[in-house]
């Protein structure tokens, strides 16, 4: 599997769906949302954006994809497209958008799993999200870890 996503170009994921039989394209739904407010305040006018804080936790981190093993490596070693409900998601090292968002993804809503450079925080959410994976075989979770492992995780530097 590291061979074969760390030598893609490109990965698409039909991250929404709950088997092979739902396919990549869904129906827009409600369940994103981002409204542009207007505030008063010491005689200024601002313009904010109301988003929904939870929209990437739960379109994507809770997606019935995501819970399966493997795709960690899928995730990290290929540029993606995913495919979820209401929003088509861009993830790479460069950059993380979405329909909602598409010109960067706010990093209140997306914390972002591509480390540009390998440190300890990026390898322990890492290592979470995918520990957290189903597996056929547990023994399988060791060698999934090790394909996406960088040479010294522990490294600050």
């Amino acid at each position: 599997m590291t061979q074969v996503c760390g030598n893609s170009t490109l990965n698409i994921a039909a991250t929404g769906a709950k088997d092979g039989s739902e396919g990549c394209f869904f129906s827009a739904s409600a369940e994103t949302w981002r409204l542009p407010v207007q505030l008063k305040g010491n005689g200024n006018l601002k313009r904010v954006i109301c988003a929904d804080y939870e929209m990437y936790n739960r379109i994507i981190e809770k997606a019935p994809l995501v819970c399966r093993g493997w795709v960690m490596q899928e995730r990290l070693l290929a540029p993606g497209l995913s495919f979820r409900k209401g929003q088509v998601f861009w993830e790479c090292r460069q950059l993380n958008v979405c329909d909602l968002y598409p010109t960067r993804i706010p990093s209140t809503i997306y914390l972002s799993i591509f480390p540009k450079e390998p440190s300890i925080n990026n390898w322990n959410e890492i290592v979470r999200i995918c520990s957290r994976g189903a597996f056929t075989y547990e023994k399988d979770k060791l060698v999934a870890l090790s394909g996406i492992c960088p040479e010294n995780p522990g490294s600050d530097e």
